[in-house]
């Protein structure tokens, strides 16, 4: 059995591709099988793929024969899956040429469920390249530790709901049914990833960034304005994987942090889209209200409020419908946020459809 299983969803990629395999194929660690999963493409991506495989027994060809989205895709190569542990990558993505062995000689050595480790942020159109720290800043004081108990920590240590910046012990995922959930195509990571992570006996950190990610402004992220819907049943869908954990009361303000911060970020994305009417806006915020207010009901929000913005949360659950419609009125009109582009925060400025970015500082 080879001892990392790198699966690599596929659809339309032909431009990404060449570079994506080559950082498969080179890995410091050779003892690997690369699974690809060509989900019905249009362009030359199976004839990319195909061309790989007949220079490389390592790899495995999954050819679709009906679009099935990333998520099953995913689920799919997991089933064919012989390796020890598992790797996610994405088809724009790339990998540092000794993260496998990396990954691999520590989480088998640990025995860990799970190992987490950095990546960076490659911003296509302006080239920039920035590590993301916030999640290993996250557990600054816990890297010496080979063996880290998620539900003996209580602060904010979920920060991203990113799948791929994970190594995975297949056994692991397999006996507590870990999968990509297929009724969403588009925002699966976060229902998989807190699976993972609420199941999880111990995890360990890498602090490298051993994971490149293509920022695109043309991903569907930004560019689908029914997203919201996923993105919101996600994270609903991971609070009930919380509450059916064996270890619910320790990880459940850890995910709730982590919850509506997200919500909060997703909102105002939302609410910023040219692509999004009022009606849609309106709509958002009735499900942002309903499911605060479920959470308020349920739980002690006070106790996290240090790592929320409470006083924002409190206003969502006691905001009227008319008021809503108002504050939705006045943002179409105008409004002024601020947005990290590449290596520079930007204030960004909104008048009447008009936008405006000034250059304030470098992060």
């Amino acid at each position: 059995m080879p001892k990392v299983s790198v699966i690599i969803p596929v659809y339309n990629g032909e431009k990404y591709l060449h570079k994506c395999l080559d950082s498969v194929v080179n890995q410091t660690l050779t003892d690997i099988e690369i699974i690809c999963i060509n989900d019905c493409s249009k362009d030359s991506s199976i004839n990319i793929l195909n061309d790989y495989a007949k220079n490389d027994s390592r790899f495995v060809i999954i050819d679709s024969k009906v679009n099935q989205g990333h998520s099953k895709s995913k689920n799919d190569g997991m089933g064919v899956a012989q390796g020890d542990y598992l790797l996610f990558l994405d088809q724009d993505d790339w990998l540092e040429l000794d993260a496998c062995e990396l990954c691999y000689n520590q989480i088998s050595k640990n025995k860990n469920d799970i190992l987490m480790f950095d990546f960076n942020f490659c911003y296509e159109k302006t080239g920039d390249v920035a590590p993301e720290r916030k999640r290993i800043d996250a557990f600054s004081d816990y890297l010496d530790n080979t063996n880290i108990k998620l539900y003996e920590l209580s602060h904010d240590y979920i920060r991203s709901g990113w799948a791929w910046c994970y190594m995975y012990d297949r056994a692991f995922l397999n006996n507590f049914s870990v999968q990509f959930p297929v009724h969403n195509r588009y925002v699966d990571d976060i229902p998989f990833l807190i699976k993972a992570l609420v199941s999880a006996e111990t995890i360990s950190v890498i602090s490298k960034p051993l994971y490149n990610h293509l920022e695109n402004p043309t991903s569907i992220t930004y560019t689908r304005p029914d997203l919201w819907t996923e993105a919101f049943s996600a994270r609903k869908e991971s609070y009930s994987f919380v509450l059916d954990s064996k270890y619910a009361k320790e990880l459940m303000n850890p995910y709730l942090i982590y919850c509506i911060r997200s919500i909060f970020y997703w909102y105002e994305r939302f609410r910023r889209s040219k692509n999004i009417t009022l009606k849609m806006k309106h709509q958002i915020f009735k499900e942002q209200r309903a499911f605060f207010t479920e959470l308020d009901a349920n739980h002690n929000i006070a106790e996290i409020a240090q790592y929320i913005d409470y006083k924002r949360f409190r206003k969502v659950i006691n905001t009227s419908d008319f008021s809503n419609i108002c504050s939705n009125l006045m943002t179409a009109c105008y409004s002024m946020y601020n947005e990290i582009i590449g290596s520079y925060k930007y204030k960004i400025i909104s008048v009447f459809g008009l936008q405006f970015k000034i250059k304030i500082k470098k992060v």
